[in-house]
């Protein structure tokens, strides 16, 4: 596959479709949110807050991603009667586990048959249909131990009905070169628009249209899963009652920074982009679930950024 940016591609395709984004309804029935937006006082160890998840719920948000990596407190691996449990409560509080943030190293090398087989068994028991992986792998050894573990992992994923999707940050041709050598949606990459915006110092390349159809045409095609949220020029500050945490510029809810949120979902739109839409935010962001919970009206509104008019390519080139 070629690594070169179809970006005229993609604005034909947002051409095609009238600049269209999805539908409020389309988009309430696929909103989600992680379990990062809901910890008690920023501490992954001390569990999913009650009082945020019925919030996260009344804004919108149905569907769950649990972070296995923080811990037993998210997500009891091993533990079946505790993973019952853990689906039931979702279940009653309106909610699903839709996806799991792995536990697992970042290289794949490291990752041990066994250990794998407990997180894919305790994600089928939930019911959980999106295991999101780091994946970090550049040299040509890396690469192959990389592809002979995805293999083992599509094979186990396999009879639960268990997507696979890689994480990643700007251009996101590497990897989606890596996932085309697989069935998609089955395996594919996650774009995290906190990691993708805010990776170019004081610029967030989602913001400006012509920027943020370039960026997302780099995915070609190949996303199954989503990690989004807003990025700020300036760092904002997290204020917190026990901790002093640094300011940070990504990660926080729609609206909060200068994401061209309008132009992101034409390019989703446009590629059929097949998963839900789940949003990853700071607990310290206090109107977290206020701007969740409108923000598919706002985006059916126009009121989060300028669309593209898909008359030309950025700049003029397709690079």
């Amino acid at each position: 596959m070629s690594l070169r940016r179809p970006t005229k591609a993609l604005i034909a395709a947002i051409a095609e479709r009238d600049g269209a984004v999805p539908d409020e309804q389309e988009i309430r029935d696929r909103l989600g949110i992680s379990t990062m937006s809901l910890m008690t006082d920023s501490d992954p160890q001390r569990g999913v807050d009650a009082a945020a998840l019925v919030r996260a719920v009344a804004a919108g948000a149905r569907k769950i991603e649990v972070g296995a990596d923080f811990g037993p407190s998210h997500f009891p691996i091993g533990d079946e009667r505790a993973l019952e449990r853990l689906s039931t409560w979702y279940t009653q509080h309106g909610a699903e586990i839709y996806s799991v943030h792995s536990p697992l190293a970042r290289v794949p090398r490291a990752w041990d048959d066994d250990e794998v087989a407990r997180l894919i068994d305790a994600m089928a028991i939930v019911k959980a249909k999106v295991l999101l992986l780091h994946y970090v792998f550049t040299e040509r050894d890396e690469w192959e131990a990389a592809m002979a573990t995805m293999e083992r992992l599509v094979e186990r994923c396999a009879p639960h009905d268990i997507r696979l999707s890689i994480e990643t940050d700007t251009d996101m041709s590497f990897d989606a070169g890596f996932a085309d050598f697989f069935d998609f949606p089955r395996v594919g990459i996650c774009c995290d628009t906190g990691h993708t915006g805010a990776f170019f110092g004081n610029l967030n390349v989602l913001a400006e249209a012509g920027n943020a159809v370039a960026t997302m045409a780099t995915a070609h095609h190949k996303l199954n899963h989503l990690h989004l949220s807003d990025v700020s020029i300036e760092p904002l500050p997290r204020p917190h009652a026990t901790q002093t945490l640094k300011p940070r510029r990504d990660h926080w809810s729609p609206g909060l920074g200068c994401t061209n949120w309008t132009v992101l979902f034409q390019a989703l739109h446009a590629t059929d982009y097949p998963g839900c839409f789940m949003f990853e935010i700071w607990t310290e962001d206090e109107r977290r679930f206020d701007n969740l919970a409108t923000f598919p009206q706002r985006l059916a509104a126009g009121e989060l950024g300028r669309g593209f008019p898909g008359a030309a390519s950025p700049g003029g080139s397709d690079r």
